[in-house]
């Protein structure tokens, strides 16, 4: 019975000992982390200005006093933390970024034009199998030094790839899913020889193309532009309640198109800007409001600075 107590004690101060050393470990590993998105931001160009390690549960937020510039933020948390997101917003509450990909190294890009304090909020969405417990992150906050180019955030931005917040891709379901995997089958016949670069009737075929896809899935449409631009457009519609899918497609000079879906209060609620001429988005509108749909070329070909673009906005069946 003695024998039994002494190695009871014995097991007790060891898993005792253990604990610091996992907790240390844990956030000598985060350290790593952090070392590894500061050399991330460094090799783009980019001066890190914020960094910080620290533990959190369900959520955390960090403010900080920024002058005008061009801003990327990233985060990872330690390997106990399934799914982490991050949000930034100005000093008036509203959304300038997001990342809610299931995945637990969130990264945000945001230009802002007059200093005011940017908060970022980070949410532990999900933990592993084990009870929801605390966990280490790091956060490392990076400043372009010329915030009003373009050249460097394509590598960065290609890391985020298709977003759409969390709450659509969910209740879309598979509806979400068979539309995505029928847009993006169809992308690679889009490149027949359908006319020049900066020729209209190249992207008057491409919207062709829109409508008969938009015809397959039974789609109607509410809206259709073909404009020309140098830089980005943006269009206001009124939408009553519904679920919608937003096509937009780039002439051949156009290597990189992007396009935003934002609510009546600024607040972005579907954005594609994976690195490619044919952006999808879709989305639920909960009542009738007035979104701003944004189509913006990120990158021409070399030599080109204008082509023409087409926009066609449906409503689901």
């Amino acid at each position: 019975m003695k024998t039994t107590h002494i190695i009871c004690a014995i097991a007790a101060l060891l898993l005792t000992a253990a604990a610091p050393a996992q907790a240390y470990n844990r956030r000598d590993n985060m350290s790593d982390k952090l070392d590894e998105w500061i050399s991330h931001a460094e090799d783009l160009g980019y001066r890190v200005i914020e960094t910080d390690i620290d533990t959190m549960r369900d959520s955390i937020t960090l403010t900080f006093d920024l002058g005008p510039g061009a801003y990327h933020a990233y985060a990872e948390s330690s390997d106990n933390i399934d799914d982490l997101d991050m949000t930034a917003c100005d000093e008036r509450g509203r959304e300038l970024d997001s990342d809610t990909l299931t995945d637990n190294y969130p990264a945000l890009e945001f230009t802002i034009y007059d200093r005011q304090e940017i908060s970022f909020e980070l949410t532990a969405y999900s933990y592993d199998g084990r009870s929801r417990s605390a966990g280490e992150y790091c956060f490392v906050l990076a400043r372009e030094s010329d915030y009003g180019g373009r050249d460097n955030r394509g590598r960065d931005r290609n890391r985020r790839g298709h977003r759409n917040n969390r709450d659509n891709r969910d209740r879309w379901g598979n509806d979400w899913n068979d539309w995505g995997n029928d847009w993006n089958n169809g992308r690679d016949d889009w490149n027949g020889n359908w006319g020049n670069s900066g020729d209209r009737s190249y992207i008057e075929n491409r919207l062709d193309d829109l409508r008969n896809r938009a015809d397959d899935d039974d789609l109607r449409p509410v809206m259709e532009e073909i404009g020309e631009t140098s830089d980005s457009e943006t269009y206001e519609i009124n939408l009553p309640r519904g679920r919608y899918v937003a096509f937009a497609a780039g002439g051949s000079s156009i290597e990189d198109l992007d396009l935003s879906i934002s609510d009546e209060g600024g607040r972005v609620i579907a954005e594609d800007t994976q690195l490619d001429a044919d952006p999808a988005v879709w989305f639920d509108i909960d009542h009738t409001t007035q979104v701003e749909i944004q189509v913006s070329v990120w990158t021409f070909a070399p030599g080109s600075f204008s082509d023409y673009y087409c926009l066609l906005v449906c409503e689901g069946r």
